[in-house]
């Protein structure tokens, strides 16, 4: 039997995997690809990276064809660096401890243009917890 940070793990993944293959961002037969995604949920917090497409969802539908592949991960990470650099001082999202995830990291960037509703209505899911937190002060 998994232990709860295991399962925590493996529902963000799921998660994530459910946002990138309802919108076909990936060939699944790419192991850069995976290998890509894997790389950062492994820097990232899972929530954050769920955020962090689909507020590129939003911007690339601008954009005919529409970013796929490692294209679309490379954008995913400098977003996530952006906000990083932007809210943390440069400072790593990786939690510390993985059984408390959802506490660990900073809060979500204030400047999303997604709202709650809107990011159930783009992924078909329920919005992250750290959207309760997005409007509070970053510094620690």
């Amino acid at each position: 039997m998994k232990s709860l940070p295991e399962l925590q793990v493996k529902i963000q993944t799921q998660r994530v995997l459910h946002i990138i293959d309802s919108y076909g961002l990936r060939n699944p037969a790419s192991k850069t690809f995976q290998s890509y995604l894997s790389e950062i949920l492994a820097t990232y917090p899972g929530a954050v990276v769920e955020w962090a497409i689909a507020e590129l969802l939003v911007e690339n539908w601008q954009h005919l064809p529409m970013v796929r592949g490692t294209a679309f991960l490379t954008q995913v990470e400098q977003t996530l660096q952006r906000w990083s650099d932007e809210h943390n001082g440069g400072v790593s999202w990786q939690p510390t401890d993985s059984s408390t995830m959802a506490l660990s990291y900073p809060h979500l960037p204030r400047g999303s243009r997604l709202e709650p509703a809107q990011f159930f209505a783009i992924t078909g899911l329920t919005p992250p917890l750290v959207w309760e937190n997005r409007d509070v002060g970053l510094a620690n």
